[in-house]
């Protein structure tokens, strides 16, 4: 599913969510939420085979708000080829709640960095953010970025730090490399706390507990993935830094939604919503149903 208001971000994400429909043999839901009411209800739904919506169907999406859903569904059909059905939603209610309703029974929700305001081009729009939080499956946030293509060679980057969604972050990120064909890039950041003093070495301990950490986190799914070639990168400090450098050699950064440092429970840790705020290349936030 990709959340629309017709920002150029969105349409982005719309683009994007065909391609990863695409990978998944699966269909694709473009959603317009309209309104800021009390109550969040679907108001229409309409879906056509071969991802080619008819003329009548055109017609009725040209007359929703400023023709958001056409423009979001033509997006979709430029990248969606192999997808077999492209469904429009037309929701009244509040943005964050309606999505995350309509997430209940999607496998990806995919969003741009931020919305029509343009106000939060260097962060994530409100919108963005509530749906990475409050969403019921994974979330992919998707920017607009021509200045920045991300090659289909590039690998994929997942952050691994031993924990539960830590965990279902790399579950996602195999299943990506291997549908994309390319390498994965599996890295543990050793937090501020264990990183050596200043001027000292790194602690060859320190090393050799994060690669336990990788080799315990992604034996199973190399097993699973025997095509995938992995690649285990130790670094050190600053865990958003360290991503965001690794990040602009990837095409996906895959992360957690909260790791080990997070307090339980925690809607959205503070290195997945930095990571997500400013990479340029698409970002998935794993969250559990």
């Amino acid at each position: 599913m990709v959340g629309t208001d017709g920002s150029s971000n969105a349409l982005v994400a719309a683009q994007w969510a065909a391609r990863a429909a695409a990978f998944r043999n699966v269909d694709v839901t473009v959603a317009h939420v309209v309104g800021n009411h009390a109550d969040d209800t679907v108001g229409a739904t309409w879906s056509w085979p071969t991802g080619r919506a008819p003329d009548e169907v055109r017609e009725l999406a040209e007359r929703d708000t400023g023709g958001v859903l056409a423009r979001s569904v033509a997006a979709a059909e430029e990248s969606g080829e192999g997808v077999h059905e492209i469904r429009a939603v037309l929701c009244h209610g509040r943005p964050v709640a309606a999505l995350a309703e309509l997430s209940r029974s999607a496998q990806l929700v995919a969003v741009g960095g931020h919305g029509v305001t343009g106000r939060h081009r260097r962060g994530l729009g409100p919108v963005s953010r509530g749906v990475i939080q409050h969403a019921h499956c994974p979330v992919a946030v998707v920017r607009e970025e021509p200045s920045h293509p991300s090659p289909h060679h590039r690998p994929v980057l997942v952050g691994v730090d031993g924990s539960r969604a830590s965990n279902l972050a790399a579950v996602i990120a195999f299943d990506e490399a291997a549908w994309r064909g390319v390498d994965l890039l599996a890295m543990h950041v050793c937090h501020d706390s264990e990183a050596p003093p200043a001027g000292g070495k790194r602690d060859p301990l320190l090393v050799e507990a994060a690669e336990a950490i990788l080799t315990k986190s992604l034996s199973a799914l190399r097993t699973q993935h025997p095509a995938v070639r992995v690649h285990h990168l130790v670094r050190f400090w600053n865990p958003v830094r360290q991503l965001l450098r690794q990040g602009e050699r990837a095409q996906l950064i895959v992360l957690g939604s909260h790791g080990r440092g997070s307090v339980s429970g925690a809607l959205l840790g503070s290195v997945s919503a930095a990571v997500a705020e400013h990479a340029r290349a698409p970002v998935i936030v794993a969250r559990h149903r």
